[in-house]
């Protein structure tokens, strides 16, 4: 089962489907889109990126399994360039 962390130093802020999070070594704030919220909250309520997959399938019905990993994982080496998500 593979897991994606967000670095403990992070902080994430909800504001109705939108939210941010702060890299506070950077001190930048990143917006995420509606998709971009759902899978940070998913990820830091321990959800496997397998489970990350079919919880996005299920709200995104007219795009593929495979797809959504595909995205997901461009999506976490993306938050991994920015420090908002650890390795292991």
């Amino acid at each position: 089962m593979t897991m994606i962390r967000i670095n403990k130093d992070c902080e994430f802020k909800r504001v109705d489907e939108k939210s941010l999070i702060l890299e506070p070594k950077s001190g930048i704030f990143y917006k995420l889109n509606q998709a971009g919220t759902l899978i940070v909250e998913l990820i830091i309520n321990n959800n496997s990126k397998d489970q990350i997959v079919k919880k996005l399938s299920k709200e995104f019905k007219d795009v593929s399994e495979e797809r959504i990993l595909k995205d997901l994982n461009e999506y976490e080496e993306e938050m991994k360039k920015f420090g908002i998500v650890e390795d292991g």
